[in-house]
């Protein structure tokens, strides 16, 4: 008998909790738009992630600056040179007219995906990102 109630109790707390997900709201992934126009570096980012060794690209678009870090695959890391060449040229062939810099660099990596989310949240002014990408410049040369 107790077997029984422990069963319909068991039915009931299962049908309630999936009852619930039908509730809930579906979480946004649109993200708004950037504090700085951003359509040739995102077309540089697909031009990127067209390249077998490549995972993932960060970039940010300052007037005619082009910044672009790729995220290299571990084994293709032995050849990033080679990888940071071939992506400078494709990228440089589509824009000629930009200045773009490229780097596998994880630290630049880093600091253009903090750029990146600081454009598209509005958390960053126009001088702002101006200053942080000249020193960014600065890092790549050096």
């Amino acid at each position: 008998m107790k077997h029984r109630y422990l069963a319909v109790l068991l039915i009931v707390v299962f049908i309630t909790g999936c009852g619930e997900a039908d509730n809930t709201k579906a979480l946004s992934t649109e993200v708004g738009e950037p504090v700085q126009r951003q359509a040739e570096v995102d077309e540089a980012k697909q031009i990127l992630l067209s390249m077998e060794e490549i995972k993932d690209v960060k970039g940010v678009q300052y007037t005619h600056l082009l910044f672009l870090a790729p995220d290299v695959k571990q084994f293709d890391r032995l050849k990033l040179e080679h990888v940071r060449q071939e992506a400078f040229q494709k990228v440089k062939k589509e824009y000629p007219n930009a200045k773009v810099h490229v780097s596998t660099d994880k630290k630049i990596y880093m600091e253009l995906d903090k750029l990146e989310r600081k454009l598209y949240d509005h958390d960053i002014s126009e001088e702002e990102l101006k200053n942080k990408l000249m020193k960014l410049e600065e890092d790549m040369k050096g």
